[in-house]
């Protein structure tokens, strides 16, 4: 009778620990997911946050969670007028995907944006700092200030000659 219940108990307690490893390897799996959609957001808010500091008189237009598109439109402005405007998209994560390009360049021409830019904490293989892929800008985090500084500079000259050779043609 003591050896029946001491069985009886013994697969009890596997059962047990099983239905806990279980919950155990749930909770880390919704952990590693939550850590990914964290690093995934403050990715977000720093690029937001830094236009903002950096270009106060432009408009930086978060896109909502589970609306389509890339994390901010960036919309230049120069003497009040609206001049062009950037869609950016930051990356987090351990690895670089190259689909994100063409996600990106689709969404930025849907927006009717100037450029797309990708900022990213790991580059893509064989390359390690900014350049130019399919038409779309990738750089680090941290090169990011230098990257947005001389893009909006370039946008405002650009729009700058637009208006120049408009005004020329008019008056011819």
């Amino acid at each position: 009778k003591a050896k029946t219940k001491f069985d009886l108990r013994e697969k009890e307690l596997l059962e047990t620990q099983k239905i806990m490893q279980r919950s155990i390897d749930e909770f880390k799996e919704k952990g590693t997911n939550r850590s990914s959609q964290i690093l995934g957001e403050a990715g977000e808010v720093y690029i937001e946050e830094k236009l903002k500091k950096l270009f106060p008189n432009d408009d930086i237009s978060e896109v909502k969670k589970g609306e389509r598109g890339a994390d901010c439109l960036w919309t230049i402005r120069s003497n009040g007028r609206r001049v062009a405007s950037i869609y950016c998209e930051a990356k987090n994560t351990q690895t670089f995907q190259s689909k994100w390009i063409e996600k990106l360049k689709n969404d930025a021409i849907e927006k009717g944006a100037s450029i797309g830019i990708i900022v990213t904490k790991t580059m893509p293989a064989g390359k390690e700092t900014f350049h130019l892929n399919n038409g779309i800008l990738v750089c680090n985090f941290f090169e990011f200030d230098a990257i947005a500084k001389v893009l909006r500079h370039q946008q405002i000259e650009q729009s700058r000659n637009k208006s120049k050779e408009l005004a020329r043609d008019t008056k011819a």
